[in-house]
């Protein structure tokens, strides 16, 4: 599989009609609104705690809202600008997937496990609305992969990094991201052992 191939289909899964439909419903306008809110304040302390119609919303992480708001002030406000996290982040898993075959000597194995995740019905849905479900599955996934480095080849660094991207995952959806990492990693554990 020539990487070639994956990078253009990659794009074409997660590029085709971005910006074709409007804000699809509720959910997708509330972390929409809360970024353009964030901008037009021009208050860095709205930054720091969320706000929606002037009052503090805390009831999901900053991350999402931070990066799109981001997006906003680079591209502008539109319907394509509101998904570039989306975006960004599956193709994030893409490269972690290329990058992760490489690194284990198989990258053919990786190019395909790329192709195979970023042509799914549901990652290219979730690649076009604005939710938080492809952040935490980038940040996450790139968590993971540390972590597996960690445990084969015991170097801190890796352990630093596993710990970083696990963080963001954090910011990016609450705790249940670090019930799913303790879960892959008890699992991984009990398979190894």
């Amino acid at each position: 599989i020539p990487l070639w191939l994956v990078w253009i289909s990659a794009l074409g899964f997660v590029l085709a009609g971005l910006g074709s439909f409007g804000i699809l419903d509720n959910n997708e306008g509330l972390y929409a609104e809360i970024p353009r809110e964030m901008l037009a304040a021009h208050d860095w302390r709205l930054w720091i705690i969320p706000h929606l119609n002037g009052l503090p919303y805390m009831e999901k992480p900053p991350l999402l809202y931070w990066l799109t708001a981001l997006s906003f002030a680079v591209f502008g406000e539109s319907e394509w600008s509101a998904r570039v996290v989306p975006v960004l982040s599956s193709l994030a898993c893409v490269a972690q997937l290329v990058r992760f075959g490489a690194v284990v000597r198989r990258p053919q194995a990786g190019r395909l496990a790329a192709l195979m995740f970023v042509s799914g019905l549901g990652v290219t849905a979730m690649s076009h609305v604005l939710m938080f479900d492809m952040l935490l599955t980038a940040l996450l996934t790139a968590a993971l992969m540390y972590a597996y480095r960690f445990l084969s080849e015991g170097s801190a660094r890796w352990l630093r990094c596993c710990y970083g991207f696990l963080a963001l995952a954090l910011m990016a959806k609450g705790f249940v991201a670090l019930v799913l990492f303790g879960l892959v990693i008890v699992v991984f554990m009990l398979i190894m052992h």
